[in-house]
């Protein structure tokens, strides 16, 4: 019991630290972005009526942003006003159940507590300060990890009721409008039911419904003004070498100034993974185990930086990379690979 409560207490040190950082270097004050995103859905959306529907859903580039204007718009109706610091604080909660996610599964698989206590270390520094106190990143690109995460631990299960199915497609429907990536999701839990040979019905089922939510998104994302600030990579050596920067940027704790570092890590992060599984894909269990869930995780954050290096090209996207934006990702990365 005195093991337990210190091991407790130990990994309760960085997600405390954690928050003692957000409580007390956010403000209420926007993020350049929150102002288009967030805001100006607020003044023109204020009180409902048959155009907010409209403007619920008008993208932010190429993101719907569903979460981050719905918890902005219950604060202005229940408060009167937009609390931009509580949005912080509740949007980074998402973190923490990413973490007792992965706690969950570790005791699952019997791995001993003590062995997951660098984890949390991993998960919660000052590293991903730009991500962590802009309001408009967490209620989209942090939320949108969370309902991937969650989404594919209900899919793959050797328990297969159907509502377990049911409800991974809502958190994959959230997802699709949470944030771009969000659609690879869909993608994966179908490719999931696929391997699991799922019910018929249960595939079918995710297709079409999958269909219905892309078609949904494409919709969305026609209603926003077409956004020319990035390029398309064409080159395919800087494609790859971006897709194992965006998985390795953990490694560049010097925001920039590693990049060579984060390279080495995506590759090496990648190559571990990869052996890992080929090891272990023989096993009768294989296809409901710890390894492919967590190797369904892993699948979800590089197809998200294969989209990230082909989609935000230098000058402007790639140097997002280094300074935070993404880093998560990454972190969560290094945390699969060492679980």
């Amino acid at each position: 019991m005195l093991k337990k409560a210190a091991i407790f207490a130990v990994s309760s040190l960085p997600v405390l630290f954690y928050f003692w950082y957000l409580w007390r270097f956010s403000t209420p004050f926007p993020n350049e972005d929150d102002i288009p995103a967030i805001l100006a859905f607020i003044n023109h959306a204020f009180p409902f009526t048959g155009e907010s529907w409209r403007l619920l859903f008008v993208p932010f580039r190429e993101h719907v942003i569903l979460p981050a204007k719905i918890i902005a718009y219950f604060q202005v109706l229940f408060t009167g006003n937009m609390n931009l610091k509580a949005m912080i604080l509740l949007g980074n909660l998402f973190w923490v159940r990413v973490l007792w996610l992965l706690y969950t599964l570790t005791k699952e698989a019997r791995i001993p507590s003590f062995l997951f206590l660098p984890v949390p270390f991993v998960l919660f520094q000052v590293q991903f300060s730009e991500t962590a106190l802009w309001p408009m990143a967490l209620w989209s690109n942090l939320i949108v990890v969370w309902l991937a995460v969650e989404a594919l631990n209900l899919l793959i299960s050797a328990r297969k009721e159907f509502w377990r199915c049911g409800l991974a497609f809502l958190l994959a429907f959230a997802a699709t409008f949470s944030n771009g990536n969000g659609l690879l999701v869909l993608i994966i839990g179908f490719g999931v039911l696929l391997i699991q040979r799922a019910e018929k019905r249960q595939i079918f089922l995710w297709l079409l419904l999958s269909t219905i939510s892309i078609a949904g998104y494409i919709w969305a994302k026609s209603l926003g003004i077409p956004d020319h600030q990035y390029g398309i990579q064409t080159n395919p050596v800087k494609w790859l070498l971006g897709c194992m920067i965006f998985i390795g940027n953990y490694g560049d704790f010097v925001s920039g100034s590693l990049r060579n570092l984060a390279v080495f890590l995506g590759f090496v992060l990648t190559a571990v993974l990869l052996l890992i599984n080929f090891l272990q894909i023989r096993k009768a269990n294989y296809f409901t185990s710890l390894y492919f869930k967590l190797s369904a995780f892993f699948l979800f954050i590089l197809m998200t930086g294969a989209a990230v290096a082909l989609l935000r090209t230098e000058p402007v996207g790639l140097e997002a990379m280094y300074l935070g934006r993404y880093r998560h990702y990454s972190a969560l990365a290094v945390s699969i690979v060492y679980i």
